[in-house]
């Protein structure tokens, strides 16, 4: 006699398969995520089954779930998109321990993500303190890898350099310290106070500080810590260089002040990292520049909605309204020779100190600035003759010796 399957017989049997596979996919993706990752320390095997126990069978014993364990674990080797699992077999009735490879991964990169993370790399293994750094760096090196399997091109990470603008060597020392590694800490903890000496910028005395951290913002090649500074009973937003900090601790004692809170985005607008003028008030200036600097400011405008004013060939008028930060009142003063503040009068002054105090170091002898241009222009005609005369004796030289400015 032929047997009669009940109804809905083989669709429940592939629902159980179906979770049945779907149990495994997630006891191995858990395992993932469990296992330590190189530089971290190896987890031994004991340790790895409390961890797990509850996407394994309640009923079966402990050796038979660490054979389940172990062939979870060779699937996850086998489906590692690069890196892979290791374990440190140990002697006697010591557990194995496990580790997953610094660059791990389970996921696939696409070639864009895989850039944009080399990228990263390059840029923040110059400021992250090295022990954050060693615990994130094998994401990095997996991003290398799979760039270089979609792209078929090696070494990635000697295709890119970020280097900081500015008259110093490009490799910065002094800042991958472990003294600033409670800061990082502390900023993750929005309840943690640090203890704390910082030097200011001038001075060589250290003082003590009891600091709020609200964020870090990289400005060139220097990160600020943006904190709250108890003083008083009160709290006041203060900047702070990184570099400057020595000797942070956690707070030990309970902080009972009032503290407001802040958008690191708000700040950043508000150019609150860096000093400025007159009471960081918002000035409408009128500058007259040399036409060479069009390009500088309309592809750099001071303000968004700023107004270039055509004059004549050699000049044009720029209007805008800003706040005189230290790196404006900079670029004014840098560009003296080919920008002259007409207004306002307070900001004409403050450049024109620093413009005379320069001349006096200079040892400059004219008395007006129409006889330095005259003279200046003497030289550059005189200097144009001879690159005129020289041009015909540059096809003899090797280009190999030449070396080109850029444009």
């Amino acid at each position: 006699m032929k047997m009669t399957k009940p109804k809905g017989f083989l669709k429940n049997r592939r629902q159980y398969h179906q979770n049945i596979e779907i149990n495994k996919l997630n006891r191995v993706l858990n395992l993932y995520y469990q296992l330590p990752r190189l530089p971290k320390q190896p987890c031994p095997m004991d340790q790895l089954q409390l961890k797990v126990r509850s996407w394994y069978n309640d009923e079966i014993d402990d050796q038979s779930m660490r054979k389940s364990i172990k062939r979870d674990l060779d699937k996850l080797k086998s489906i590692l998109v690069t890196g892979t699992v290791n374990c440190i077999p140990k002697k006697g009735n010591q557990p194995s321990e496990y580790y997953l490879s610094e660059d791990a991964a389970i996921e696939e990169m696409d070639a864009e993500l895989a850039l944009v993370l080399v990228m990263a790399n390059s840029y923040l293994h110059q400021y992250l303190p090295e022990t954050v750094y060693n615990n994130v760096k094998g994401h990095f090196e997996s991003a290398a890898k799979q760039l270089e399997k979609n792209t078929q091109l090696q070494d990635w990470q000697e295709r890119i350099r970020f280097v900081p603008a500015g008259y110093h060597n490009a490799n910065v020392d002094g800042f991958h310290m472990e003294k600033v590694k409670n800061i990082y800490t502390a900023l993750l903890n929005n309840e943690q106070w640090i203890e704390c000496l910082y030097r200011k910028e001038g001075e060589f005395e250290q003082t003590e500080y009891m600091l709020k951290p609200h964020g870090i913002i990289q400005y060139g090649n220097k990160q600020y810590l943006m904190a709250s500074k108890i003083i008083d009973q009160y709290s006041e937003l203060r900047t702070f260089n990184m570099q400057r900090f020595d000797n942070v601790k956690f707070a030990k004692q309970h902080i009972s002040v009032d503290v407001d809170s802040f958008d690191l985005d708000d700040l950043v607008e508000e150019k609150e990292y860096e000093n400025a003028h007159f009471e960081r008030e918002e000035l409408s200036i009128k500058l007259r520049c040399e036409n060479y600097l069009r390009d500088e400011l309309e592809s750099y405008p001071i303000d968004e909605y700023q107004d270039i004013i055509g004059k004549d060939e050699d000049y044009f008028i720029l209007e805008a309204n800003c706040m005189i930060t230290q790196s404006v009142l900079n670029w004014l003063i840098e560009k003296s020779h080919s920008i002259q503040v007409i207004e306002p009068q307070e900001l004409f002054e403050k450049v024109k100190v620093h413009v005379l105090a320069a001349r006096n170091y200079y040892d400059v002898d004219y008395d007006d600035l129409a006889e330095y241009r005259v003279d200046q222009k003497e030289e550059s005609d005189l200097d144009s003759f001879f690159d005129d005369e020289s041009d015909a004796e540059i096809e003899d030289i090797d280009q190999d010796s030449v070396e080109l400015d850029h444009e």
